[in-house]
């Protein structure tokens, strides 16, 4: 190997330490807010066990306006934050009928909607394939979000998935990195 490639692979070592602390910083986030949120939901839903109606009532209740909150927050974001761009802009393997035009001018599409309100598949194969047809803030809002959303909804009486939403979270913030 070269002297330069060496001195590359030195001065990046700091990057890669700051990264791995991240994600541990994150995961640990993540469990302690797992652990909380379980420990209270069970705590909360304990005091109504002998009422079957009122258990059943609540934890519908609960499924309702986490579903709310998820779609607002998702809708508000693409809003306030979500990147207009060229749609010529992107590159040709992107699958036209995958692309959203979310609050954009016509011609234009909305990245964050794009990959919000796509299939999780398709935005997790192009985040991986190419990050840098996304902005930075676009793979951070979308990172931080479903690492939120998850942390709050994980237990919940609704079909939301643990495997797609943490890899979509990984993707993007590691192309954000």
């Amino acid at each position: 190997e070269t002297e330069e490639s060496l001195l590359t692979q030195f001065t990046e070592a700091p990057l890669y330490i700051i990264m791995g602390a991240l994600g541990g910083i994150f995961g640990a986030l993540f469990n302690n807010t797992y652990a909380f949120m379980t420990k209270s939901r069970r705590n909360f839903y304990k005091t109504f066990e002998g009422n079957k109606k009122t258990f059943v009532a609540l934890k519908l209740t609960e499924s309702a306006l986490l579903s709310i909150l998820t779609s607002t927050i998702m809708l508000t974001f693409t809003w306030k934050v979500g990147v207009c761009r060229v749609s010529d802009e992107m590159d040709e393997e992107f699958d036209p009928s995958f692309l959203r035009r979310y609050n954009c001018e016509p011609g234009q599409i909305n990245e964050l909607g794009t990959l919000l309100f796509g299939s999780r598949e398709e935005s997790i194969k192009d985040i991986l394939t190419n990050p840098e047809e996304f902005s930075p803030t676009t793979l951070l809002t979308v990172g931080l979000m479903f690492l939120g959303l998850m942390m709050v909804t994980f237990g919940v009486a609704l079909p939301t998935g643990m495997f797609m939403p943490s890899v979509l979270t990984g993707a993007s913030l590691g192309g954000f990195a």
